[in-house]
């Protein structure tokens, strides 16, 4: 009976590295993460997957995947493209912010 269980074990153990592979290969996160993930949404891959990108950071664990926002750098690029009568970036007659974002990343 011993062995059956051990069996067993060694069975859900396999299972679980498939998950944590396949959760890496989609997410593109280490194993820290993933395993994190998966374990907190009762090893479901699919739901572990829609919170993982719905909220990287509150999710990754592994250093490199820390996720560092500078909000300076994200208002001075939004301030950059903006129509600063609407507050938005957009693309009218008096102002062509979106145009010039496409020039600058070089997109036909």
């Amino acid at each position: 009976m011993r062995m059956n269980f051990q069996s067993k074990k060694m069975s859900g153990s396999a299972s679980k590295d498939r998950m944590i592979a396949k959760f890496m290969q989609l997410t593109a996160t280490g194993e820290k993460t993933a395993s994190f993930c998966l374990s907190i949404h009762g090893w479901k891959l699919d739901e572990a997957c829609d919170y993982y990108f719905s909220n990287p950071e509150k999710y990754a664990r592994d250093h490199k995947q820390q996720i560092m926002v500078d909000r300076k750098k994200i208002q001075h690029l939004f301030d950059r493209y903006r129509d600063p009568s609407a507050d938005v970036v957009s693309v009218s007659s008096s102002h062509d912010g979106l145009l010039r974002f496409f020039q600058d990343i070089q997109l036909d």
